[in-house]
């Protein structure tokens, strides 16, 4: 069965003339230290509240910093993914420039060309 919402707010008139018939049933404070906040009628019920959302926003921050750093790792792995690309169509372009004068000639590769020109996107 389901308490009043003001359950134990008010002293009990019974108890206070000698007895009440209800006892530990009665839906009236027996005395100041049974007596409930009006605005909180279930004051355990809204520290147990307290105390899970403490631990709710103590894991909500846990994740917010696990997020972060998968966040972090994911921007690092796509900057490495977009420099590999850059990497390989250097390489294609060197490769490319080798047959190329191969078919002219038969040069073999300077230093020269295994490095980036200026301003080169790639």
């Amino acid at each position: 069965m389901s308490r009043p919402s003001n359950y134990k707010t008010i002293l009990c008139a019974k108890y206070a003339e000698g007895f009440c018939p209800y006892g530990k049933d009665c839906n009236f404070a027996h005395g100041k230290n049974d007596q409930r906040s009006k605005y909180h009628p279930y004051p355990e019920f809204f520290e147990d509240r307290v105390a899970n959302n403490d631990l709710l926003l103590k894991r909500l921050t846990e994740l917010e910093q696990e997020n972060q750093a998968l966040r972090e790792n994911q921007l690092k792995l796509e900057k490495a993914w977009k420099d590999s690309i850059h990497e390989r169509k250097k390489l294609y372009q060197l490769i490319l420039s080798q047959k190329t004068k191969e078919k002219l000639g038969g040069a073999k590769l300077a230093e020269e060309d295994f490095k980036g020109q200026p301003g080169d996107p790639c």
